[in-house]
Order: C-alpha cells, then sequence, then structure tokens
C-alpha cells in the first residue's frame, strides 16, 4: 500500500478549488429571464445546514444554497426562499406552480410526469443506519424500517417488503424512531448522519453505521414546474458550464474511496498500530475549529474521520499541535497524519503520512 494513500484520501474529501471562471448569457436567454420577476425557491425547515445553511444563520453556506445564490447572480434573478415542513410538501409546491423549483430530488419517471429535472448536479451518497449492533445483526426482511415520506429510500425500502416500514415526515422523526429503539434501520443519504453528528452532545445516541456499496451515488438535480422549460434550458447549460470548471464540487461527493472494501481492508491489513494519530489547527473553520459552547474542536476533517474510522475499524485520535509548527511535528514523526497540510503548507505530499505505509506492486 502506498504511504500517500491516506494523504490523497483526505486530500480527495477535503479539496474543491472553484475556478475563477465566468458564465455568460446570450441575448436571446436575457429575455427569457426578463419575463421572470424572482425564482421562489422551496427549501425545508428542518435543520440541514451542510445543504441550506446560510452564512447569516449557520455560519456556513450549504451546497444547496450556494447554488441557487451563485445561480441567481449568473441569471441576474432575484430568489426568495420558501420553507416547507416535509420534502413531500416541498416537491407538490414545485409541481402545482405554488414556487418555481427546488435542490435535492433525485429524478425517477414517476417524478418526471409532475415536474421537469436538470441534469444531476450533486452526488449522495447513502448510509444503512442502525439503531444499535443488534439491530445490524438482524435479517434485513426482519426488520422494522423506518424512511421519511417523500424521499426515494421509502419507496427502495417498500420493495424489500419488510417486515414493518413506517414513514415519517422529517429526518428529526426518523432520527427519534431509531434513537428510541422504534425502528432498526432506515437507508438516509450521508449528510442526514454528518448533521446530526455536528450538533449532538458526548454520550447521546449514535446508532451504528454502514456505507453501502454503490457503484454510482444518486444523483441531486434542480426540480422546476413544468411551466418553465426555457428558464431550465438556461439553467442546465449553467449546470454544464460549473461541472466542467468544478465550481460546485461538494465535499460529500469525496467520499467514493469509502465504498471500495478492497481498498480499506488493505489500509486495516498494512497499518498495525491500533491508533493514528493526527493533529490540526483549531482554526480552519468549517474544517477544524473549537466550538464557543462545548469547547470542542469540531468541523468537516474530524467528523469524515470518524465516518471513515466506522468503515475501516481503524482509530483516530487527535492530538491539539498546542503551539507547535507542523514543520516540527513532521521532524520527529510522532504524529501519523497532518490534513491541514493539503490546504496550506508548501511541502511534498508525500511528507503528510508517516511509515509504515510502503509501496506495493500493483493497485
Amino acid at each position: 500500500m502506498n504511504r500517500l494513500f491516506l494523504a490523497l484520501i483526505v486530500f480527495f474529501l477535503l479539496c474543491s478549488n472553484a475556478l475563477a471562471k465566468s458564465f455568460t448569457l446570450t441575448p436571446e436567454e436575457k429575455q427569457i429571464i426578463a419575463q421572470h420577476d424572482e425564482l421562489v425557491v422551496a427549501r425545508p425547515t428542518q435543520y440541514r445546514p451542510s445543504y441550506w445553511g446560510s452564512k447569516s444563520a449557520d455560519g456556513i453556506e450549504g451546497s444547496y444554497q450556494h447554488f441557487i445564490v451563485e445561480l441567481g447572480k449568473v441569471l441576474q434573478l432575484p430568489i426568495r426562499f420558501v420553507d416547507f415542513k416535509t420534502y413531500e410538501d416541498m416537491f407538490s409546491a414545485v409541481s402545482s406552480g405554488e414556487v418555481d423549483a427546488s435542490l435535492g430530488f433525485i429524478s425517477t419517471q414517476a417524478r418526471r410526469q409532475m415536474a421537469i429535472f436538470s441534469d444531476p448536479i450533486f452526488q449522495n451518497y447513502h448510509v444503512k443506519w442502525y439503531a444499535n449492533e443488534q439491530a445490524k445483526k438482524k435479517p434485513l426482511r426482519e426488520m422494522h424500517w423506518v424512511c421519511v415520506r417523500g424521499m426515494l429510500a421509502c419507496d427502495e425500502l417498500a420493495a424489500l417488503a419488510p417486515k414493518a416500514l413506517k414513514k415519517v415526515d422529517t429526518p428529526e422523526k426518523l432520527i427519534y424512531n431509531l434513537a428510541s429503539g422504534l425502528a432498526d434501520a432506515a437507508i438516509v443519504n450521508y449528510v442526514t448522519v454528518y448533521d446530526y453528528y455536528g450538533k449532538i452532545k458526548s454520550g447521546e445516541w449514535q446508532g451504528e453505521i454502514e456505507l453501502l456499496n454503490h457503484t454510482n451515488p444518486d444523483g441531486a438535480s434542480f426540480v422546476m414546474t413544468d411551466t418553465h422549460p426555457e428558464l431550465m434550458a438556461i439553467i442546465n447549460r449553467y449546470i454544464q458550464f460549473a461541472i466542467e470548471h468544478e465550481l460546485f464540487t461538494s465535499t460529500y461527493s469525496k467520499l467514493t474511496l469509502l465504498h471500495n472494501d478492497l481498498i480499506l481492508q488493505s489500509i486495516s491489513d498494512q497499518y498495525q498500530r491500533n491508533v493514528l494519530r493526527y493533529t490540526m489547527r483549531d482554526d480552519l473553520h468549517p474544517l477544524s475549529y473549537r466550538d464557543p459552547k462545548s469547547g470542542r474542536v469540531v468541523g468537516y476533517v474530524h467528523d469524515i474521520l470518524d465516518m471513515f474510522s466506522r468503515k475501516t475499524g481503524l482509530a483516530f485520535q487527535y492530538v491539539p499541535p498546542n503551539g507547535r509548527s507542523t514543520k516540527s511535528m513532521l521532524v520527529n514523526g510522532r504524529w501519523n497524519l497532518f490534513p491541514e497540510c493539503l490546504l496550506i503548507c508548501k511541502i511534498p505530499i508525500h511528507s503528510l503520512v508517516q511509515p509504515p505505509f510502503s509501496p506495493c506492486n500493483g493497485y
């Protein structure tokens, strides 16, 4: 196993360098946009900062929110958000014309009969979330499942013909059913778990996570009422431009490596220590920062490594730098992983991971 591998994992998980490119509207497109006073967008009321967080409210702009805000700038069209309690209500509002659009829905044949979908923008990975270790051992068809009404997972679970399937209105109610033992398991996207872990306190329910080995993750699209096909054509052209120039590469689309069981097993086999020690500054919001309420060091890096630990069985221990420079830490070799260097250090990437990772033939 090449000793660069762990560094490359963190690199792909964290880095999303948008290119400073400009998108230009044609005169015909400007005429189409001029027919609209604003773009009314449906979004959920639930706490989903990774998708819908705003800089003013959460301090972090979620990936969906950011896309729509930037889209408004490109189209030179004011954006007005309307909040809905459930995803089912959001989609119904789009299909009925109550609002113009929303983001994050997966295109299916049934849904395409009620609204028009853009090309996929973001890739969503899914996990099985078990109430506890005992529930994880049950046969799939014997489990009591729970899902959020209006989400694709409900249809997928119904096809399994499980012993029991309970539909709830919000992710919060899904989590309550798992945490209280009313349900054994659920299938949710990774960000539902990520956002929940980001706000719970030490000792609260976490459940057991199993990342699904999907070769191709589901593509989340922009969805609009079918009365705006010309506007959707413009948005699709912008989406292709954004994808080509990597303007909206989501952190959560960087999890492909976590789905390769052979690679993960190789990492576990190669690394003989029980704990991988890593260090990172606590002033790199949102990657690594100190929570003002709890005083704990939190952030994307720590959350992602926690998920990686659950998948591989490797343990990660955070060691505060305590004023020591990254260079001195690299020299003494007492730490194994330096995620922040992938972003700010001008040193060779092979210096970011310490042995015992060593080259081998093949891959």
